[in-house]
């Protein structure tokens, strides 16, 4: 009984194996599927718990314009005239023009990145009297005059932190001889168009009485 009992057991082994086969292949073949989705992202879970990079921003600068200069002018009014000649038709940017202007991205992402310029440059009262220096306002030169922003820093002094706040209301009774230092920001949020002049120049206005 023993010797026919073993052969049974070997026959039904066999019989299992022969069933399960199929099984193991379906089973082999649905991993390896499932292996080549996951590295194929097939089923887009690649980015999932992960922030995705957004966008790339347009260039904003396709043509590789510059800015040529920044002139400052003044209109005085009042009795006496003259006691800023360092705005009156003078380049704010100093030697640093002709500059290529830089992409700026803030670190809010509803902020669309900026194509802009610093410039500095220090003004002098040379009048005997106190005097008022406007919030200054910027044109571009093109045929889109507001093309540009522009924001105001002030003040580096041997007495005060360098540009510390944001010029929003002018410089008021200035006195004389007093000298203090301002950080212009010129940007855009748009793309540059081609200028034949290859750049552009900006005029930053001041008023004064």
């Amino acid at each position: 009984m023993a010797t026919a009992y073993r052969p049974l057991r070997r026959i039904g082994r066999s019989q299992r194996h022969r069933a399960l086969l199929p099984l193991v292949a379906v089973f082999c073949a649905t991993a390896v599927l499932l292996e080549i989705a996951v590295f194929t992202n097939f089923f887009g879970l690649a980015n999932r718990g992960a922030g995705a990079p957004g966008p790339p921003g347009p260039n904003l600068n396709p043509y590789d314009q510059r800015i040529l200069a920044v002139v400052g002018n003044i209109t005085y009014f009042g009795t006496i005239t003259g006691y800023y000649p360092e705005l009156s038709h003078a380049n704010l940017c100093g030697l640093a023009c002709p500059e290529l202007p830089v992409v700026w991205w803030s670190s809010a992402d509803s902020l669309p990145p900026e194509l802009g310029i610093h410039f500095y440059y220090n003004v002098t009262n040379s009048a005997t009297v106190d005097v008022n220096l406007s919030t200054p306002t910027l044109q571009a030169s093109g045929p889109d005059p507001t093309l540009f922003y522009l924001v105001t820093y002030c003040c580096y002094t041997t007495a005060n932190p360098p540009y510390d706040e944001v010029v929003d209301s002018g410089i008021e009774e200035a006195p004389p001889g007093s000298t203090f230092g301002l950080q212009g920001y010129a940007f855009t949020t748009v793309p540059l168009p081609a200028m034949s002049a290859g750049g552009y120049t900006l005029y930053v206005n001041f008023t004064s009485n």
